[in-house]
């Protein structure tokens, strides 16, 4: 299995490159479903591509307003999310924690 997901981890990386690896990089970071293991690096993966499939989507309408840039891309990344995943308590994915997902990302772009 660790072989398995470090292929997925360096699969994801090679396809999209230096943009990827940060936005991974935030999703491990943050570790918002408290899951995170090094062992197994393609733990967000799905999000991570699911946040650049939106985020490419958006990107096409050239925002320059960088208000509505950030909330999107906050969107983008809480969209990342099944919706029952995302509560404010102890177990989920808290509003806090997609915001710092999304500055994370923002910082890097």
């Amino acid at each position: 299995m660790e072989n398995n997901s470090k292929k997925n981890h360096w699969a994801f990386v090679s396809k999209y490159g230096e943009m990827g690896e940060k936005v991974l990089n935030a999703w491990d970071t943050v570790d918002p479903l408290e899951s995170y293991n090094k062992e197994v690096p393609d733990e967000y993966v799905s999000y991570a591509i699911q946040f650049i499939e939106l985020w490419a989507a958006c990107e096409k309408t050239k925002l320059n307003d960088e208000t509505k840039r950030a909330a999107l891309l906050e969107e983008c990344v809480r969209r990342s999310f099944h919706p029952t995943q995302i509560v404010d308590s102890e177990i989920g994915v808290s509003p806090k924690q997609i915001k710092k997902i999304a500055s994370m990302i923002s910082k890097s772009f």
